[in-house]
């Protein structure tokens, strides 16, 4: 049973990766031939387009990791959910930006912010677990990383009634 939830995870993750990928390339393409919202997000079409590419490198990681089963492979599919996540919401925030909707546009840069958290996260247990990462600095950043992002995570959510950030 558990077999079969992990290989199901799996497959959702490569299916969230992949689907990320095409809204990317589907929604840059979309954005550049409506010429209104493409003069709105001149500026960040550019990044619009890298981060479609992006999105396909990262499906493509993430399928290539299928099939391996080591100490650190899941928290690496974890990592690329939610790098394909930051793709999506990195999109949505220049997509409202200059639209007049502030609050949206708030939402998805705090949504970012939390995101590239989680990134940082599943990164480090990632490396902990692919290198074996072990003595006493492993010792005090077990401790020392979960509290940092935790006093972050406070003081993005904090924006919401004392903009600082």
């Amino acid at each position: 049973m558990t077999e079969k939830i992990k290989k199901s995870s799996a497959v959702f993750g490569l299916v969230f990766t992949v689907a990320v990928a095409l809204f990317m390339i589907v929604m840059t393409f979309a954005v550049y031939s409506d010429a209104q919202v493409a003069a709105r997000m001149r500026g960040a079409l550019f990044d619009c387009g890298v981060d479609a590419i992006c999105a396909m490198i990262a499906a493509g990681l993430y399928y290539g990791c299928m099939k391996q089963e080591s100490e650190g492979t899941r928290a690496f599919r974890a990592l690329y959910v939610f790098v394909s996540a930051g793709f999506v919401v990195n999109f949505l925030m220049y997509y409202t930006m200059g639209t007049g909707q502030s609050t949206a546009t708030f939402v998805f840069v705090m949504l970012s912010k939390l995101i590239d958290l989680g990134m940082i996260w599943f990164f480090y247990q990632y490396v902990r677990r692919t290198l074996g990462f072990e003595g006493k600095l492993a010792a005090v950043a077990e401790k020392a990383i979960p509290v940092l992002l935790v006093l972050e995570t406070l003081v993005i959510l904090s924006n919401i009634f004392y903009p600082m950030t």
